[in-house]
């Protein structure tokens, strides 16, 4: 597939360059590929249409990605942001993504936005030793500013603190997680 352009019909534009190489007529984890994709102001419910999910998220994605090589020496890099998003009657400012390969191993960034507080996250794939490291923090959120919660009637103030780390072989995965709310209250409790 080369120079795809969509044009969705409520807004924005995707082109897309795409090419791989199969066995037997299947896909493996050495088939070559390489995949050039710019995606601007895509409306998210237009995508959640196409796969035929009923998804209760709506907002905008902007995306930037060149990769080649393997499944097992992913090379490339790539820039992911959703912004104006509503997932699940939560209000997200924005949430971003950013990856890069190397061939002996993949990394991405994440960054949340609410208007609760923040969420950042790294993670690191090596795909021939199988192995990885994750983390997901945040210094701050604010539960009674959650929307999601507000929806579903739930009173609840205080702030969620919370650093979550995993480790390991894809085959025994290590995690271990910190949670602190030092001033919880829900229901006026």
């Amino acid at each position: 597939l080369q120079n795809a352009e969509i044009e969705p019909a409520s807004q924005g534009r995707i082109t897309l360059s795409a090419r791989t190489g199969l066995k037997k007529w299947s896909f493996t984890n050495v088939s070559p590929v390489q995949v050039k994709l710019n995606a601007s102001q895509i409306n998210i419910a237009d995508l959640t249409k196409l796969s035929n999910q009923q998804l209760p998220v709506t907002g905008t994605l902007s995306a930037n990605v060149a990769l080649q090589g393997t499944e097992l020496n992913p090379q490339g890099n790539g820039d992911i942001a959703l912004t104006g998003i509503t997932a699940y009657e939560q209000p997200v400012q924005s949430l971003r993504v950013n990856f890069s390969g190397s061939g002996d191993q993949a990394n991405a960034n994440l960054s949340l936005q609410l208007r609760a507080g923040s969420v950042q996250g790294k993670v690191t794939v090596q795909p021939r030793q199988k192995r990885y490291s994750a983390q997901l923090s945040s210094g701050g959120i604010h539960l009674d500013r959650l929307q999601a919660l507000k929806a579903r009637n739930i009173d609840a103030a205080g702030v969620l603190a919370f650093q979550v780390k995993g480790q390991g072989a894809f085959d025994n995965p290590q995690l271990s997680a910190s949670l602190q709310i030092p001033k919880l209250e829900v229901e006026g409790q």
